[in-house]
């Protein structure tokens, strides 16, 4: 398992940090924690400014 970060690249604020094993998968896990059935559910205006990057800690 990786460690990942999802961020909004506009302001840098952190929407999630944690363990997956693929960049889509850290997507789907951040969008099930802030309450959306999956990554597709997120509002299109949110999506656009979303940054995944692998931490390497």
């Amino acid at each position: 398992m990786r460690i990942f970060q999802v961020s909004l690249a506009g302001s840098g604020a952190v929407l999630w940090i944690g363990g997956a094993m693929t960049e889509n998968s850290a997507l789907e896990m951040m969008a099930h924690e802030a309450g959306y059935r999956c990554f597709a559910a997120v509002p299109r205006s949110h999506v656009d400014d979303v940054r995944v990057v692998e931490l390497h800690l």
